[in-house]
């Protein structure tokens, strides 16, 4: 089979944020360090708004902290909260923004090959902000983001938009993603032959 789409998952496969992360680093666990609150109870929540993160931007990570706060009458102010925003995705900056020189090299061979590339991942609208400044983003042909599109993988019709988009259908698609995401739960929306 000739693909003339490739479709990659963006983080831990073409970017790593764990490349910058420290290994304890845990998101919730600062961001209720920084505001001098009960990371439990904050933890708890911020697990409950994964869905609704990743897929309605307008439901920023700081519009849901200030959530959180007021519904517990918790005192905080702009600053911290501009901190907080800060903390939530600067590992993900940092893999957008440095990717791995083999990556980018990789990525400008297919694109010059005149493959199509496509862009297909869970996130929130934080993690993906600096998308735009990344030196990979000029390789691709559509960036599909859950908190855009307002679906997730391993959803169908998250490989159905992202397709669409490119103006292609499955079978001239492969998806590419790391084995441990969760990208694909069912059979492969791209392309079933595909062990990706």
């Amino acid at each position: 089979m000739h693909y003339q789409v490739v479709v990659f998952d963006l983080f831990h496969t073409i970017v790593d944020p764990e490349d910058f992360r420290p290994r304890e680093f845990r998101r919730a666990e600062r961001v209720a360090t920084l505001l001098g609150i009960h990371a439990p109870a904050f933890s708890a929540y911020w697990s409950q708004t994964l869905s609704i993160r990743n897929t309605n931007r307008s439901m920023t990570v700081v519009k849901l902290v200030e959530d959180f706060l007021t519904r517990n009458k918790l005192a905080y102010d702009t600053s911290s909260l501009r901190e907080v925003d800060h903390e939530l995705g600067r590992f993900q900056d940092m893999a957008l923004l440095q990717p791995r020189p083999e990556v980018v090299s990789v990525l400008r061979t297919l694109s010059n090959s005149g493959l199509k590339l496509g862009l297909l991942t869970n996130c929130d609208e934080r993690e993906v902000r600096e998308w735009p400044n990344s030196p990979i983003s000029a390789f691709f042909d559509t960036a599909c983001f859950s908190c855009d599109i307002g679906v997730e993988k391993p959803a169908l019709r998250a490989y159905q938009l992202v397709l669409e988009k490119m103006g292609r259908r499955s079978k001239e698609a492969v998806y590419v993603a790391t084995v441990a995401t969760t990208s694909l739960k069912e059979p492969n929306a791209l392309d079933s032959r595909s062990p990706y």
